[in-house]
């Protein structure tokens, strides 16, 4: 036991005589320590993030699948319906013209109004012609 005290005595001696020496070598070693930490930490977050990577894209290719199942789906869903599509003309048939609104006493009112507004009366329609003419001034 006095050897081992002996040898820690003269460490102890050797540290306060070089303490500038001993301060530089607690430093190297910390950062040594830190520098480990530090490429210990980033060799977790590429880990992590590979794994995320390849989560994301299973999920992309589990996603594509569904849309092609619910795509397929719809595709036969929209042939069964349009069998059973029936379609149906109607023949409208365009009447005659008449004037007999044009001569009631509110027309008449409405009219003179709009002719008070700058509005010019619609010329007559030829034979042939739609009869609809501009309204404008």
């Amino acid at each position: 036991m006095g050897a081992a005290l002996a040898a820690g005595a003269a460490g102890l001696q050797w540290a306060l005589a070089n303490w500038k020496l001993a301060l530089v070598g607690l430093l190297v070693a910390g950062l040594g320590v830190q520098s480990w930490r530090v490429s210990s930490l980033k060799a977790d977050i590429a880990t992590r993030e590979a794994e995320e990577a390849a989560a994301v894209i299973a999920q992309k290719e589990r996603d594509r699948a569904l849309v092609a199942g619910i795509l397929a789906e719809s595709a036969a869903r929209e042939a069964n319906i349009a069998g059973q599509v029936i379609t149906v003309e109607r023949v409208i048939y365009r009447e005659k013209p008449t004037n007999v609104c044009r001569d009631l006493p509110a027309m008449r009112a409405a009219d003179d109004g709009l002719l008070g507004l700058g509005f010019r009366r619609a010329a007559r329609a030829a034979a042939g012609q739609d009869g609809h003419a501009p309204a404008a001034p």
